[in-house]
This record gives structure tokens, sequence and C-alpha cells, in this order.
């Protein structure tokens, strides 16, 4: 297994790699705008800064990476930030991240919410708050996309990431078919089942085959995430294998991407079989905060001046931030506005694209490769919802 970030067999010279090909340069940023252009903040010592230095020279994502990823499609804003989660699931406002990626030479961005509560979820009516709140997400974004269309490259997009969950016995997304259906995209996901439901594979496949006949639903987020099932035994692992197989047939046939999120990443022999069954592909950060891989997997690294903001972070999402918590936090978005996303997800972006390379993946079968592979991708499912 090599999804964590010592073990991939890439190393961060094949950043510098993608940096260096030939190909179209971006502009650098302007610092008039955000003081210092994008810095690509996140690992330290001499060793890397040395192998940095070309990276910090390019004020933006190199074409090569921009081949491969040109909108994010899993991005969750304030609004992520529901009343009540008391932890903050999104910081940034629509506009400041629509900056953000447009310096970063995106050209669309999913403003995918979080439904009830990701760790427990519960049925949402048409009419309860956050339906009703998700409904009015979809008018803001769409009025933001109408100004914003002619001015900026990077135009945004409506989207919710419901959740898979369990009503009793049966396995439902948490958000009504009426208020998806107002949404232009829509992610489902697991992410917090019962503990009897994480290990069976009757269970994991009817939660999972649940959202794929779903109509409105257009990806599986972070497919493997969240399944406890032991593969040791050679019989254990066959039917485990056998159980994808079939999802991902049903994937194919529903016109459903399978994510390859950079957060919560999955078993690269799953991302082969999909491959090499025609499912499509999106390469999403699944974005909660612009530093969110600082430090990611380390705790004992964390600084002060970090524990400080996390703090104040909870502070803002539970509503008891004091008038200097805000101050400091209005300062920290700064200052994390004006820095890339860092080295830890570019190098974890630039592995995956080298991987899909190596499997015969075409940057055409990764859905967020382009914005007119995108909305080719919404229309063929908007075919298929009203067929």
């Amino acid at each position: 297994m090599w999804r964590n970030d010592t073990s991939i067999p890439f190393s961060l010279s094949d950043i510098i790699d993608l940096m260096t090909k030939p190909s179209e340069s971006l502009p650098i940023i302007d610092e008039q705008k955000i003081g210092a252009h994008l810095k690509f903040h996140g690992l330290s010592g001499p060793e890397i800064d040395a192998e940095l230095v070309d990276i910090e020279k390019s004020g933006g994502l190199p074409a090569e990476i921009l081949r491969w990823w040109r909108g994010d499609a899993h991005t969750h804003s304030a609004e992520s930030t529901r009343e009540g989660f008391n932890y903050p699931e999104g910081l940034y406002h629509y506009e400041e991240i629509l900056y953000y990626y447009e310096m970063l030479g995106l050209d669309f961005v999913c403003f995918t919410e979080h439904a009830s509560l990701p760790q427990s979820p519960c049925v949402q009516e048409p009419t309860s708050a956050i339906s009703q709140s998700l409904l009015e997400h979809t008018k803001r974004i769409h009025n933001l996309r109408k100004e914003l269309s002619g001015k900026y490259r990077c135009l945004p997009f409506a989207g919710v990431e419901a959740n898979i969950m369990y009503e009793g016995e049966k396995p439902r997304i948490d958000i009504p078919d009426e208020v998806l259906a107002e949404l232009d995209f829509v992610i489902a996901s697991r992410h917090r089942v019962p503990e009897e439901k994480r290990t069976e594979l009757g269970d994991i496949r009817e939660s999972l085959s649940s959202a794929i006949v779903n109509p409105y639903v257009n990806v599986i987020g972070h497919p493997d995430r969240d399944i406890q099932t032991k593969t040791e035994d050679p019989r254990a692992a066959e039917a485990y294998w056998q159980m994808w197989k079939e999802l991902l047939g049903e994937m194919r046939l529903k016109n459903k991407a399978f994510e390859i999120n950079l957060k919560a990443q999955p078993d690269p022999k799953l991302v082969q079989m999909a491959a090499d069954m025609g499912v499509k592909f999106f390469l999403n950060f699944d974005a909660h905060e612009f530093n969110q891989f600082l430090n990611y997997g380390d705790p004992s690294s964390i600084t002060t001046e970090q524990r400080k903001a996390d703090a104040q972070k909870y502070a803002w999402a539970s509503g008891s931030a004091s008038e200097d918590d805000l101050s400091d936090l209005a300062i920290y978005k700064e200052e994390k506005l004006a820095q890339g996303p860092g080295v830890i997800p570019i190098l974890r972006l630039t592995r995956w694209i080298k991987y899909l390379e190596t499997i015969g993946v075409d940057p055409r079968q990764v859905v967020n490769s382009s914005r007119e592979n995108f909305l080719a991708f919404l229309h063929g499912n908007s075919e298929t919802q009203t067929a």
C-alpha cells in the first residue's frame, strides 16, 4: 500500500519534473493583490528547500498538472460549518476560494457543502433548515456565476457532499431527491455508518449501491473510506475484490465517477480496477482549509501558532469567538490566501497523475481535467435523470 506520503514510489523530484517540462507557463501572481506570490509551504529542511527553488519560481501550478486538474470538485466553504457542528468544516467564503483557485490557474470549483453532521448523519426533509440552506446556496452560487462570467476564469458550481447513511436497516442519502435535483453537482460519501455496517461485504455493497443508483448522484466520494474488512484470508480477499468489480460495473453503467480524494486516498489496486473498467475519475482536494495538509498526520510538529489558530477556528464554529479571535482569524485567512496548497498535496497530486499515466488513463477520463469535460459529464448525468 502506498497511500501515505513516505511510501508512494515517486519522489519530490517528480514535482520538479512536471514543473520543468516544456509547456506554457502561468503568469506570476500579482503581488499587489495578495502580498507575496503563491508559495508551496508544507515541508521544511535544507534538502527540501533546495529542491523547491524551481517550484517557488513558477508562481502557480505547472501546465502539466493543469492538464489533469483544471478544477476542484470537492471544496467546502464556510457554509459547511453548520450551526450545531461546533467545529470547522470550512472557513473561507465563496469569493475568497474563487480568487485562490483563480490564482492557481483553475477554471472551475464546486462548492460541495456538507449536509447533516458527517459523524452523525440524519435524514433531512425538504423543509428542514439544511435542505433550505442548500437551495439558498444554489441560488447564491448561480447568481455569483452570472456576475463573474467574463470577469473570472474560475467559475463556481453549487454542490453538496451528501452522507450515505442508514435509516434503520435501509441505506439511503440524507438529502431528499427534490433538493438534490436543484444542485449542479452531488457527491455521496460514507463518513460514519454503524460499526456492524463497516465490515460485512453485503452491507458495504448495499450502502454504496444505494448511492450509485440514485439518479442525482454524480460521484462516489472517497469510495473505500470507512470500510473495515480484513482481506488477509485469500477467500475474503477474493470476495472483497469481487464486490468492487460489481460496484464498479454499476458505476460505469450509471455514469458515476470514482473520486481520487487527496485527503482520504484510495487503494491504488481499486483505482486500476476502475480504470480498466472504464469508470471516470475526479481528482479532488476535499479542501476544508488551505493549510489542511500542513503537518498532516504528525501532531507533534504542530506549532504554538497553529494550535492558537485551531482554537480560534473552533471558537468561531461554536459561536464563542471573541473580537480578538475574529481579528486574528481575518489575518490568518489573508496569510493562507497568499500561499499555495503546500508541497504535500501537490506531491500527492503529482504521484496520482503519474500513477494514472502508468495504468493507461488519459486526462479525458478524469472529469475535472477541463471545464468542457466537466460540463459534458453533467449533461450526460442530466440525460440519465430524465431517461
